[in-house]
Order: C-alpha cells, then sequence, then structure tokens
C-alpha cells in the first residue's frame, strides 16, 4: 500500500461528494420514471457506493482506505440527506419531486406525461393494471414520488 496522506484522501472525499450530488441532480432531471422503484438516494447510493467499494478490493488505486474513505463520504452525505430533508419538507420536494397527476375525471394531462417521460401507452397499461379499461374509467392517476402510479377509479352507479 502506497503512502496517503490525509491531503489524497481529502481529495478522494472531495471527488466522492462532487460525483454523489451530481448523480443525484442528474437523476433528478430524467424525472421519476427513469428511477423506477428505487428513490433517487438509493440508487445514487448503490451505484457509487459499488463503484467505491469495488476500487478498493480489484486492484487500480484499490487501496482499502480509499475505499473506506470514499464509502463513508457516501454514506454520510445520504445520512445527511435524508436528516435534511426529514426536518424540512420543502427541501426534499425539490431534491425528490412531489407527487403529479397524470388523469383528472378521465382526462389524460398529457403535457405532464411529457414533462415525465412517461409513454401514453405505459399509462394505459397502468390502467389496465388496476382492473379499468381506459381513462375515461379514471378519476384521479397520480405519479407518486418513487415513480409508482397510483390509480382512483372512478364510482359506477349500476
Amino acid at each position: 500500500m502506497g503512502a496517503l496522506t490525509a491531503i489524497t484522501l481529502a481529495a478522494y472525499a472531495t471527488k466522492t461528494l462532487i460525483v454523489v450530488v451530481f448523480l443525484i441532480v442528474a437523476y433528478r432531471f430524467l424525472g421519476k420514471r427513469a428511477a423506477g422503484q428505487l428513490t433517487i438516494y438509493d440508487l445514487v447510493a448503490i451505484v457509487t457506493v459499488a463503484n467505491a467499494v469495488q476500487n478498493a478490493m480489484a486492484g487500480g488505486r484499490g487501496e482499502i482506505l480509499i475505499g473506506l474513505t470514499t464509502s463513508t463520504v457516501i454514506i454520510v452525505t445520504t445520512w445527511l440527506i435524508i436528516r435534511f430533508t426529514t426536518h424540512w419538507p420543502s427541501l426534499e420536494r425539490v431534491a425528490l419531486g412531489s407527487p403529479t397527476i397524470l388523469i383528472y375525471n378521465g382526462t389524460v394531462l398529457v403535457d405532464r406525461l411529457r414533462r415525465h417521460r412517461l409513454a401514453p401507452e405505459q399509462l394505459d397499461a397502468v390502467i389496465r393494471s388496476h382492473g379499468l379499461v381506459a381513462a375515461r374509467d379514471v378519476k384521479l392517476a397520480v405519479l407518486e414520488i418513487d415513480a409508482s402510479v397510483s390509480v382512483i377509479p372512478k364510482h359506477r352507479s349500476t
């Protein structure tokens, strides 16, 4: 193992922090559907921790201290983000977004589908998965922050 100075470890920690923040912002701009059922923080943590640990275990500059430093920065950053967003819900809305209405009283809000990069066919599949035939049968459909779609059917009188 080569000689690692505090400055070298600080440089790795800073680079790691930059990558984590960049990935959070990048995934936020990709939209909710891009992340699937994971939150943005889950996805970023998985990707960056995997890379940090891989560097520590599989050669290259794979010094264990670098892997531990970068992994620690990722975990602490994620923990801080969770703490801040728990105390300040408005910060969470900025970072994760807020639920988005996609269908209101049977009317598909096409501009919102486009904004979240959701194809009409994907919305149709969600409607069918809830046992409904078409958007006209939906009172409310909401794209949640975890990328799932909640559907409330219209009540039919028989």
